[in-house]
């Protein structure tokens, strides 16, 4: 029994390794792709680049640089890790690869694998450079003599100010970068992560580095965030949000960007400032993903243009004497283009129209003196019976104005009978 307990006790303890809580990638659940659309969205633009298929291009001036603007280097259990003040930073440096694009500037391409930054390093002299790792770019490709990027991608700084919390300070003009490039070697230090099956370069040797700066410089534990946010450095941890990522779910559905950009809703990187990434005249809010309608032609409403045009053939239609030609229909435009007949509106004459309707009215109710005095005479020799008047003479004083007559009468005793003229005069017997 003695024996069996011994025997007991000896594989509890060779298989207690296994039984204790690992420091688990999975402790947390993998997103996939959708994750990094949505997240990075508000701080940049997603565009169909037809390589590398959704690309992310972020709101940041011409002078932005990946592992180069608003950030430094930390030293934890995997290697010198690139710490982001940006609050997207934890996905674009620590996943994917980085791209430069003559148009776009700066592209990220995502991936799946999450390393403490994607970079090859070089060592020359009393300095320390690196560069992104550009799409398809392996880690073994770098560390060839064929490998190149151009002088600009580069970025270099004195081996005594490589651990600076403010390291962009430091950075070494890029003119002195094609001399540095030409004589420095590959650093290649790599180590390899068997829990997420990931190989990745640690960067120059801590020894070294403790050395040149004199600092005490210890690596740090790296802690895993439960969302996404920026790195957060303690006095012994480093807290990250690294989960596992999948370019699909578990149902095989393909990710997508809320809102796509096209060339022509990004500003070149040759004219954009920090904030002003899309064209102020696209007709689509990247930011939001919502699209806004356009503008439209011809905004007053069909009514109202019919309206216009009645109006309008209404006083053409009006003659001098105040009536409306009859039998005239008008024509105006619908919603689709085609004309329709309109039945004919009672609309008012303009004020003079109306003012010369009235004038000629009256001038119709009381015929030429001319007139009346010639019914008179007729009505004479007919015999017809007459009361005493005296004829009508016209007056010497006429005025005209506006096609309205006035007309003076001198008054010489009783006003003149009237008559109408439309009357037929009776005959009587002889």
């Amino acid at each position: 029994m003695k024996t069996l307990a011994k025997i007991t006790m000896i594989v509890l303890m060779s298989t207690g390794s296994w039984l204790l809580p690992q420091k688990a990638t999975a402790q947390f659940p993998g997103i996939t792709f959708q994750v990094f659309y949505d997240q990075l969205s508000p701080y940049g633009a997603w565009v169909n680049d037809p390589n590398y298929g959704y690309v992310w291009i972020p709101d940041e001036s011409a002078g932005f640089y990946p592992y180069g603007t608003n950030g430094h280097w930390v030293l934890t259990e995997y290697g010198w890790t690139w710490v982001s003040d940006y609050p997207w930073g934890w996905a674009p440096f620590h996943y994917g690869r980085w791209n430069y694009d003559p148009y776009y500037g700066w592209i990220w391409v995502p991936g799946n694998e999450w390393g403490p930054a994607w970079v090859t390093w070089r060592r020359c002299n009393d300095y320390y450079g690196w560069a992104p790792l550009g799409f398809g770019i392996t880690i073994q490709m770098s560390f060839t003599t064929n490998f190149y990027l151009p002088d600009d991608r580069w970025m270099f700084v004195r081996d005594r100010d490589f651990d600076r919390a403010d390291l962009d300070k430091y950075y070494v003009g890029r003119r002195e970068n094609h001399d540095l490039i030409r004589n420095a070697r590959a650093i290649k230090n790599t180590r390899i992560d068997n829990g997420r099956k990931v190989t990745y370069v640690t960067g120059p040797d801590a020894r070294e580095v403790r050395t040149i700066t004199g600092r005490n410089i210890k690596p740090l534990p790296v802690n895993e965030n439960s969302q996404p946010g920026r790195t957060i450095i303690g006095k012994d941890q480093v807290q990250i949000y690294r989960p596992p990522v999948s370019r699909e779910d578990v149902r095989g559905q393909k990710p997508a960007p809320g809102a796509i950009a096209t060339r022509e809703n990004i500003k070149p990187v040759s004219e954009r400032t920090k904030g002003d990434l899309t064209r102020t005249n696209s007709n689509t809010n990247l930011r939001k993903g919502k699209e806004q309608t356009p503008p439209v032609k011809n905004s007053v409403p069909p009514k109202y243009e019919r309206t216009d045009k009645i109006n309008q053939n209404n006083n053409n239609g009006v003659n001098q004497g105040g009536t409306r030609s009859s039998g005239q229909t008008k024509e105006a435009g619908t919603a689709n283009g085609q004309k329709s007949q309109l039945p004919p509106q009672r609309v008012n004459p303009p004020s003079e129209n109306r003012n010369l309707g009235q004038s000629n009215q009256k001038r119709n109710e009381q015929p030429p003196v001319e007139t009346r005095n010639r019914e008179l005479s007729n009505q004479k020799q007919m015999g017809a019976p007459t009361q005493k008047t005296q004829p009508v003479q016209p007056s010497s004083k006429t005025t005209q104005s506006k096609g309205k007559v006035t007309e003076t009468k001198k008054s010489t005793g009783s006003a003149p009978a009237k008559t109408n003229k439309n009357e037929t005069p009776v005959r009587r017997g002889n």
